[in-house]
């Protein structure tokens, strides 16, 4: 009867140690968990203050934006005021550009709207740095938009959150600075 009792105890002590044991390795993080973290691929890497020009095609209509020293000026509408504020605001939702996904090897670029896309973004930093991003079809089950970069891996295809698009549909009206309100007075009063 002793023996038994001996057995029982150790092992029971033995069952309380393996579940401590366990109870402590559950909360170590897998590396598995880790590696399986989505990588993130950088399709432009310039900041804001960096670009020197910003052409948005969307629709068949085309925004040009070019830098003139420190003043934005708009090669469509030359007698239009570009706020400057806007223009960096708009540079700082988009910059840098980023994607969580990378589809390799893709030989039908049709299934992803990039075959004819309607929408297509140029930034131009420097004389010879730009990058050229045609975006097609909206994924409705990801909530993005598939894109590939011209001056990338020409079989590969990205996506982008779709806040990068919608902050890219803008118009002249979206940049245009407000006309200041005269601050004169009938002097005839």
């Amino acid at each position: 009867m002793v023996k038994q009792k001996k057995q029982l105890i150790i092992m029971l002590a033995v069952l309380i140690v393996a579940a401590a044991a366990f109870f402590a390795l559950s909360k170590i993080p897998d590396e598995e968990d880790e590696s399986t973290d989505s990588e993130s691929y950088t399709l432009n890497d310039f900041a804001a203050d960096e670009v020197t020009g910003l052409v948005i095609t969307h629709s068949g209509e085309t925004l040009t934006l070019e830098k003139d020293g420190e003043e934005w000026k708009c090669v469509e509408y030359s007698g239009t005021d570009i706020d400057e504020d806007s223009v960096k605001s708009l540079l700082e939702r988009i910059l840098p550009v980023t994607s969580e996904n990378k589809i390799e090897n893709v030989t039908d670029f049709a299934q992803y709207g990039l075959d004819n896309s309607t929408f297509k973004v140029e930034l131009k930093s420097g004389e010879n740095n730009g990058c050229t991003i045609e975006i097609g079809d909206y994924n409705e089950i990801t909530s993005d938009y598939y894109c590939m970069v011209t001056e990338m891996d020409a079989a590969s295809v990205f996506t982008l959150e779709s806040s990068f698009v919608s902050a890219l549909d803008i118009t002249i009206d979206d940049i245009t600075a407000a006309e200041e309100e005269s601050g004169t007075t009938d002097a005839s009063e």
